[in-house]
């Protein structure tokens, strides 16, 4: 059964929901008419997200579980790579993606189209992909390209 709560973050208010254990989404969506219930995942995903927005990395690994393509969930696994503090940019994935594949180039425009599907931001960083030229685009978040330099300059960015 999934169940659903709601966190005020200094990017907006993120809606969490759980099925079976895993965050299935957690997004900036609009959250009027859900009824929150309160579970040990909520509790446990409340104290990382306070631990992030404190600019501390935390070390409760959060199940995640996203729905998508094959090709989503590959580009999202390659998201999940990226460590705290660090940025690739959407080509380095997708060239990724194409050795993985045994293929000579990957659309580094379909990786970010894929990005900006992820339905489990923070937990699953795209936020941490970025253009070779600049900080490239963000779906989530109250105010989209703010948001994602706000993430990343809690993790250490300054430059973009």
């Amino acid at each position: 059964m999934k169940k659903y709560a709601v966190f005020d973050t200094p990017i907006g208010k993120l809606t969490a929901e759980e099925d079976n254990g895993s965050i299935t989404k957690l997004r900036c969506v609009d959250n009027s008419g859900i009824i929150e219930s309160n579970t040990q995942l909520f509790d446990r995903l409340r104290v990382w997200l306070a631990d992030y927005f404190a600019g501390k990395k935390s070390t409760d690994n959060i199940p995640v579980k996203p729905s998508g393509t094959e090709f989503q969930l590959e580009v999202w696994d390659q998201l999940q790579q990226i460590k705290y503090g660090e940025t690739k940019t959407y080509g380095e994935i997708a060239k990724n993606i194409a050795k993985k594949r045994g293929i000579d180039k990957m659309s580094a425009q379909a990786v970010g189209q894929a990005s900006n599907r992820n339905p489990i931001a923070l937990l699953i960083p795209c936020h941490r992909m970025v253009g070779a030229d600049g900080i490239g685009g963000y779906g989530h978040g109250n105010s989209g390209i703010e948001s994602k330099r706000t993430l990343l300059k809690l993790e250490g960015h300054s430059n973009l």
